[in-house]
């Protein structure tokens, strides 16, 4: 991960760009956040050269026109505190800042160059409190022992900034508070503190003063041989702080060490005066300059892939303008276009803050390839109980669908399947293959079949025409093969011929349908011509395909040439009348013969002997209203029953 941005070793003023009105200079500090949480109220501890813009008459020499805010042009001031060191190259400044983002980075502006402005430089409001060490404690009354230190042993549980000593006591006297560095036991600072008896009093000391966390002070009130003191149980003590014993000393005085102890007692009692401080680890730094863009110097994709270009800005002013040099980019004025490159392309970007600060930052983006698996199966069709190796290119990292990660897989499945399989390469990108494994089931199947006369039916490598039932063995892929036994039965031959009486073709009446065709004109079917007769009312050549089940036949074609010549219902060796009938027929005939009468599709429903030259007649009232034929020897006479 990269950073531009322009270090500065100095202070340099940016002249001419936005600053506070009547500020003369304005010079950007962009703070960066590092320990992932959003920080709030944060005191940020500066180190400055303040004596070079002093010399160059640009600063007041007090400072006193120094300013931070959080705008280029002003915005909102931000409470300061000057520790030490104006007119010098290492100032001390700390700075209260509002908000830093996690992880980011905010940028706050150094204003000065005003000769009528006046300090604002305070702790107050720059640090939080001011904290009481011994949380007001009182207790106890005024007597005991005089020429003598009483007070408290004590750590910070954080550094602390000292502004004031106090102490309370019953006789309203100035008293000694004295501050002791207990690994040395040297005075790190002595005040005389006056006041009224019975309250609690402050002095702001000359310098505040750090006491540093985990380091053991004592805070000691001197006595006079006329002086009291309050006493009392408890180890009551700042928030900040943690309390270890009470210290005392007896016939001593303000400058003496005290080495005696109590718990859980105070004597007294002495007070300071504290403030605390957001602390954060680690801890924000900072750099001069304005804000900061944060991007990698290369970026890697997988062909067909694509990316944002992960830009990010640390610190500044919005808005801000963004302008992207290269192509494949969806938009190349925000922060983190998509880029849909197919190939390594460098791309530059152009930041600009609303303070007219600008950044220059670049991206690689390398295009890696995509593994090629080459899947592979040492067989792609299975039986019951076998088995097939899936292998890939060696080279490549691979996940299975079971997730293994082998080079290969032995599968045995039980249906069809598909395996996948991803590889990576050594770029991280990423491909899917598949491969289908055919599971075979052997087939055991017993089928009927019916084939027509003069058919035959084939299996595997025979050839049937007989009934009978048959059983093959069928070879199927990888061995998986199949019994089929066969149940089959033959049409018997369908009878053909048909005969001509008169102008008459009947068919063997044996068939399930029938259908008259005309030869002439391609074997074409004659409208409504589907009974065993056909009676022919033109002359033409006919034949009939008669079917049973599901097989046909088509007969010998035979010429009608007499149409016209004679009537259907004057034969001329047999008549019969009247006709139309009612039912009661009178037949008479030249030759003793026995006639059959058929109904309009061929069935044989009646049979009378007929002798030569007698009149017969015979009722036929049970057949039914319909048409009817009359067969005799040599003729067909059609009458019909009304």
């Amino acid at each position: 991960m990269k950073y531009s941005l322009i270090l500065f070793t100095l202070i340099i003023s940016f002249t001419g760009l936005s600053q506070i009105t009547g500020w003369n200079h304005s010079d950007p500090i962009t703070i960066l956040e590092h320990s992932g949480n959003t920080i709030t109220n944060y005191q940020l501890k500066l180190t400055i050269d303040t004596q070079t813009p002093i010399l160059n008459g640009e600063m007041l020499a007090t400072g006193d026109d120094i300013r931070f805010s959080s705008k280029c042009n002003g915005g909102d001031l931000l409470n300061y505190w000057i520790e030490s060191g104006i007119n010098t190259t290492s100032t001390q400044i700390w700075v209260k800042i509002d908000t830093i983002p996690a992880n980011g980075g905010k940028t706050i502006y150094l204003n000065y160059g005003n000769a009528s402005a006046t300090a604002l430089s305070a702790i107050n409001g720059t640090f939080v409190g001011p904290h009481s060490s011994t949380d007001s404690v009182s207790n106890g009354g005024a007597g005991g022992v005089g020429d003598s230190q009483r007070g408290f042993r004590f750590y910070p549980n954080e550094d602390i900034l000292v502004t004031a000593f106090g102490k309370r006591e019953p006789t309203g006297t100035t008293r000694y508070i004295t501050l002791f560095d207990n690994t040395t036991q040297a005075i790190i600072l002595q005040r005389q503190i006056t006041g009224p008896a019975g309250q609690y009093s402050y002095q702001d000391i000359p310098s505040p003063i750090w006491l540093i966390q985990g380091t053991q002070y004592l805070l000691e009130m001197y006595q006079t041989s006329t002086d009291g003191y309050y006493f009392g149980t408890s180890s009551q003590i700042g928030q900040h702080l943690t309390y270890l014993d009470m210290r005392y000393c007896n016939g001593c005085d303000q400058n003496t060490f005290p080495t005696n102890y109590l718990n859980d007692i105070h004597y007294g009692v002495p007070d300071f005066w504290y403030y605390s401080k957001t602390n954060v680890s680690p801890s924000p730094t900072y750099e001069f300059g304005h804000f900061k863009t944060r991007m990698p110097d290369d970026q890697l994709i997988c062909l067909n892939d694509s990316s944002a270009l992960n830009l990010e800005l640390l610190g500044g002013q919005a808005p801000f303008e963004v302008q992207w040099m290269g192509t494949d980019l969806t938009n190349d004025t925000i922060l983190q276009p998509i880029s849909y490159t197919s190939d390594t392309l460098e791309y530059h970007v152009t930041v600009t803050d609303a303070c007219g600060f600008s950044r220059i930052d670049s991206i690689t983006i390398n295009v890696g390839s995509l593994p090629v698996s080459n899947l592979q199966a040492s067989s792609t069709i299975l039986c019951d109980g076998e088995w097939s190796e899936l292998t890939v290119n060696p080279i490549y990292d691979v996940i299975w669908d079971d997730n293994s990660t082998e080079d290969s897989l032995v599968v045995s499945p039980q249906i069809t399947t598909t395996y996948h399989v991803q590889t990576t390469n050594n770029y991280g990108c990423h491909s899917i293959d598949s491969i289908q494994i055919i599971f075979n089931v052997p087939v055991y199947r017993t089928q009927l079949i019916h084939k027509c006369f003069g058919e035959s039916y084939s299996i595997g490598n025979h050839t049937y025409a007989l009934n009978g039932t048959y059983i093959d063995t069928l070879s199927g892929i990888s061995n998986c093969d199949s019994i089929i036994t066969t149940e089959l039965t033959f049409q018997e031959e369908i009878d053909s011929e048909i005969q001509q009486i008169g102008l008459t073709l009947v068919a063997d009446v044996g068939g399930t349908g029938y259908q008259w065709v005309n030869c002439t004109n391609g074997n074409s079917p004659i409208t409504g011509a589907t009974s065993s007769f056909y009676e022919a009312t033109q002359n033409g050549i006919y034949a009939v395909i008669t079917t049973i089940g599901s097989c046909s036949t088509l007969s010998n074609c035979i010429s009608i040439t007499t149409v016209g010549l004679e009537e259907l219902d004057e034969i001329e060796n047999i008549s019969l009348y009247p006709n139309p009938t009612s039912g009661n027929l009178t037949i008479e005939s030249s030759e003793t013969q026995e006639l059959v009468i058929l109904d309009a599709i061929g069935n044989r429903v009646h049979k009378e002997m007929i002798i030569a030259g007698k009149i017969k007649q015979i009722n036929l009232e049970d057949l039914g209203a319909g048409i009817y034929y009359l067969q005799s020897k040599t003729k067909v006479i059609r009458f019909v029953i009304q």
